[in-house]
């Protein structure tokens, strides 16, 4: 029998259970405690394939592509003997219940069996589950089963299951921090794959950060189950202390981190422009973002600090705006200069992906009359922006050559004075009294 099978078949315990304890009342509960059993026997049977050291038995069925979350079920020694001990104590206490419960209040015994069931199929995709968003999941299945079991007790029960949904709500708080930080630092939702990965001896902080989140998860689950927790309240708050004193820096990147990963200024594989740095996005850490300069070096900056900068990211451009100076000689007639905006349109029009703006003479330069021309190119690559702009010059050139246009060039002209003070035209100068070279 498949791991998903196992899964399945545990809930249709559940529903089965819930119809026929609406026909027989607490007998029902032994319905269940045959289902869970048989199951228990099933996951034994498969515990021989399982002992080899490093083997295991996965199985995979896809749930979000988009997100890269599964149905994925892992099998291996540790997890067989929980399975086995899950299944099996569900069904003692089905058994327990089917002998020991009131004959009457038939439907009483249908939520009871329900809640109880389901937080049974709940732990069974815990002690299964190798994708973590399918264990956070599961673990809040087992928050509300909690809660709905110690509510059934009476109206005394409604503050203790209040209790106990809010200490393990909490608990499921610090394990999905827990989460969202393990995927986003080893960049996968695999369980197995994600506790494999080498960040965990890299990176301090990291390590760090989870391993407060799941002591406080872990602690709020103690407590929950009656353990006085005091002492370990207490030696993790120093301990809490100590490390946020000692690593302030790490705890304000990884707060950079998670407002990058919610609010995606830039993803990875962006083109973006930080300070003076230009380059490609090829990972986000949680300490430090890194970025492959156009240079070729891989440059890691802080998280904190990247996000003090403005951040241009060139992957979101639909459009890119060009404005382009070009300076034409004064000895241009005006005639031709009246023409040529509607020249500059023409061309601008003629070339694929240019949007045309306006092309205006605007300014009397110091060696040049100068034109502003004003374009957007509908493209967001770099090559497809710089291709087309590159034709809109070439078609410039060639229609003022043909309109016999000159570009303008910084120039400067000389000028001769007489005694008088006056400018002199040396071309005004006769030949016999010009000095002989």
């Amino acid at each position: 029998m498949s791991l998903v099978a196992i899964l399945a078949a545990t809930l249709g315990v559940v529903v089965v259970t819930m119809l026929v304890t609406t026909m027989v009342g607490r007998a029902g509960g032994w319905l269940a405690a045959i289902g869970l059993g048989a199951l228990a026997v099933v996951a034994g049977l498969r515990v021989p394939e399982v002992l080899e050291p490093g083997s295991v038995v996965t199985e995979s069925i896809p749930w979000m592509p988009t997100l890269d979350i599964a149905l994925r079920l892992r099998l291996d020694g540790l997890s067989a003997l929980f399975l086995i001990i899950v299944l099996g104590i569900g069904a003692l206490v089905m058994a327990y219940s089917a002998r020991y419960l009131s004959s009457r209040a038939v439907h009483r015994h249908t939520g009871y069996f329900a809640w109880m069931l389901l937080f049974a199929f709940a732990m069974t995709g815990l002690v299964l589950a190798d994708d973590l968003v399918l264990l956070f999941v599961f673990w809040e299945l087992t928050t509300l089963c909690s809660f709905f079991l110690i509510n059934r007790s009476g109206r005394r029960a409604s503050a203790p299951a209040v209790r106990t949904l809010l200490v393990t709500a909490m608990g499921g708080l610090a394990l999905l921090f827990a989460v969202v930080l393990t995927i986003a630092r080893t960049g996968t939702t695999v369980l197995s794959e994600a506790l494999a990965s080498d960040v965990w001896q890299s990176d301090g902080g990291f390590t760090a950060a989870v391993s407060v989140l799941v002591a406080i998860a872990a602690i709020l689950i103690l407590d929950n189950l009656g353990v006085n927790v005091t002492a370990l309240v207490a030696g993790l708050g120093i301990g809490g202390i100590a490390i946020g004193l000692a690593a302030q820096g790490i705890f304000s990147d990884l707060f950079a981190a998670l407002s990058i990963l919610f609010d995606k200024p830039f993803v990875r594989g962006d083109v973006i422009t930080v300070d003076t740095l230009t380059g490609t996005v090829e990972a986000i850490g949680l300490k430090t973002t890194r970025i492959r300069s156009l240079s070729g070096e891989l440059v890691s900056v802080s998280n904190a600090k990247l996000l003090e900068n403005r951040i241009h990211n060139y992957a979101v451009i639909h459009q890119r705006r060009v404005v382009m100076q070009v300076g034409i000689i004064y000895q241009t007639p005006p005639d031709i200069m009246e023409a040529l905006p509607d020249e500059v349109r023409k061309i601008a029009e003629s070339v694929p992906l240019i949007a045309f703006d306006r092309a205006h003479f605007w300014n009397f330069g110091a060696s040049s009359i100068d034109m502003e021309i004003v374009f957007n190119v509908t493209a967001s690559g770099m090559q497809e922006m710089m291709a087309a702009r590159q034709a809109f010059m070439l078609g410039v050139v060639r229609r003022f050559s043909e309109l016999d246009v000159d570009f303008a060039y910084p120039t400067q002209m000389g000028f001769l004075g007489g005694l008088d003070g006056k400018v002199v035209d040396p071309l005004a100068i006769p030949r016999d009294l010009q000095p002989a070279p």
